[in-house]
């Protein structure tokens, strides 16, 4: 072998090995080369951390970060109610209220010659009325009253029995409403007694359930009433034609 074959097979030795290593150091290096371009992104940003995945649906972002509540909406409570009422054949359109249908309540005959529907926004407050005066009794009858809230209590107390009179006022004067007006203030002036302690009120169980009772049969008086000088001055005026 000559000297010229022996140098070029160690030439040829060496490139091979030179290829060899090739893949431990230029092709190691082609992440640090190319980088992480995250999809969708232009081409002058790049990341070292992983790309993070696009998201399936839109989520808008919040003010500060903080999850706002769904707004469920439901039936308002007069819509339901005549919604419920409007499947029952039975219920007299002019009987419904806001809140309430006085379907069976308004045909009674053991109570009323005929039904008042003239009455309706009229019953239908006395009934809003009812519920205050369940509240009051519950909140400062049943419970201990502090200190600093018995001014609340006291304009609680006068907003109720001024609602009453100024009611009492649009139907005008009888002694059925001169005797709610009497009831409604006194018991206000025994409810006030009680929350300053001068003299407790007896409550025991269902004494709430009574007194509300008695509040509406005190109106359920007067509109018996409105409906007797109704047919009477039906009738007047019938026998005068």
């Amino acid at each position: 072998m000559t000297l010229f074959s022996v140098w070029a097979t160690w030439v040829v030795l060496l490139s091979l090995a030179l290829v060899m290593a090739a893949p431990s150091s230029v092709f190691a290096s082609g992440h640090a080369l190319f980088g992480n371009f995250q999809l969708g992104a232009s081409r002058g940003t790049c990341t070292n951390g992983p790309a993070q995945a696009p998201a399936l649906f839109y989520t808008p972002k919040t003010e500060n970060n903080v999850a706002q509540p769904l707004d469920v909406v439901s039936l308002s409570s007069p819509i339901a109610e005549i919604a419920a009422t409007a499947l029952n054949p039975q219920s007299c359109m002019y009987c419904r209220g806001k809140r309430y249908d006085y379907t069976a309540y308004f045909h009674n005959t053991n109570i009323f010659s005929e039904p008042p529907h003239e009455l309706l926004k009229l019953v239908e407050e006395s009934y809003l009325q009812k519920n205050r005066l369940q509240s009051l009794l519950i909140n400062y009858a049943l419970r201990e009253i502090p200190q600093d809230s018995m001014e609340q209590a006291r304009k609680g107390m006068e907003a109720w029995e001024t609602e009453v009179n100024n009611l009492t006022m649009t139907i005008g004067s009888n002694e059925a409403l001169e005797q709610l007006r009497s009831w409604s203030s006194d018991m206000m002036r025994q409810l006030w007694q009680h929350v300053l302690g001068v003299q407790k009120m007896k409550m025991p169980p269902g004494r709430t359930k009574e007194l509300t009772s008695q509040f509406r049969k005190l109106w359920e008086v007067v509109w018996i009433r409105c409906v007797s000088m109704k047919c009477s001055i039906l009738q007047e005026e019938t026998a005068t034609n």
